[in-house]
């Protein structure tokens, strides 16, 4: 039995209880279950896990040379923030994405906790808005739009494939789950808030209109840097734009699964792997986002496998 939750961003939940979060469903499992998670205030929007089976888009027998980041590729400019890390301007687009695709990146090169990802190519029926809950996705001249349809592994690979990383603890490394919201440990929240001054990038205060979230009622993507008034306000910040609306962003910042959530998981009919159920934070919310949670330290996640039209990524470098 399922219900939809209005919870902010939404969600599709499996009965899993309050502290739910988006556990992926594989393609034998009834629907994606949540808590606060990247979806529309109003249920209109849905989330699958992609499958481990589906084909492979790079040879898994690389060697460690083909690990060497690309260059030469087109990728978004950075900021370099007053705590000393890069922040990119942009969401990664689709154009950039598909340019670092074309090079054939290594499904070798990923970490251990990926090791049931066998493609890095966007979901197939996430572009094409189908899911539990339809959700709307760009079709035509989309190549400026932020990249979507695309789980937290493949994130990962994408900005590490670059020479980035998947943006997480300021300094270097993993962002521990719970200090995802900490401007003073976390690359995203740290940008977005303007090292904690700040609610929203482009001020204290909510302002309709401002980005591409639930009240603007685009329904999907919009080009990156394509709404004058959402970008960041506060020196040192400057040119940091869509940090509010538009997508929501994968962090670095993930913990596994717990053995009550893996257990109710497998009581409704998820197949999924423990290291595609573990739980990673998203920054702000997305197109489908409320004002509440599309906040900086808004606490927005989704699992490991989940692809989402409402969820892309940017990458940090130190």
């Amino acid at each position: 039995m399922r219900s939809v939750q209005l919870l902010g961003l939404s969600v599709l939940s499996v009965l899993l209880g309050p502290a739910a979060v988006l556990t992926a469903c594989s393609s034998s499992s009834p629907a994606p279950q949540a808590d606060h998670a990247a979806l529309s205030p109003d249920g209109g929007s849905g989330g699958e896990s992609r499958p481990a089976s589906r084909e492979a888009g790079a040879a898994a027998d690389a060697t460690p040379a083909a690990c060497t980041p690309a260059t030469g590729l087109p990728v978004a400019a950075m900021v370099t923030t007053p705590a000393g890390y890069k922040i990119d301007k942009t969401e990664v687009t689709r154009a950039q994405y598909a340019a670092w695709l074309a090079t054939k990146p290594s499904l070798a090169c990923q970490p251990a906790a990926c090791s049931w990802n066998t493609s890095f190519e966007p979901d197939a029926a996430c572009i094409k808005g189908q899911g539990e809950v339809p959700m709307s996705v760009c079709k035509t001249s989309c190549d400026n739009h932020p990249q979507v349809c695309v789980h937290w592994c493949d994130a990962h690979a994408y900005c590490q494939g670059i020479g980035k990383h998947l943006c997480g603890r300021i300094g270097g490394g993993v962002l521990a789950y719970d200090e995802f919201a900490d401007p003073a440990k976390s690359e995203w929240v740290s940008a977005c808030s303007a090292g904690g001054k700040l609610a929203y990038s482009y001020g204290a205060a909510y302002v309709e209109g401002t980005c591409n979230d639930f009240r603007l009622d685009k329904q999907t993507t919009v080009e990156v840097g394509s709404l004058a008034g959402c970008t960041a306000v506060t020196a040192g910040y400057e040119g940091l734009v869509d940090l509010i609306g538009n997508v929501s962003e994968l962090m670095d910042a993930c913990r596994e699964a717990t053995a009550a959530e893996l257990d109710a998981a497998k009581q409704n009919g998820v197949t999924d792997t423990p290291d595609m159920q573990a739980r990673c934070h998203l920054g702000s919310g997305s197109f489908t986002g409320t004002p509440t949670y599309s906040t900086c330290t808004a606490d927005n996640k989704a699992n490991r496998s989940l692809v989402l039209g409402n969820m892309g990524f940017r990458c940090c470098s130190n």
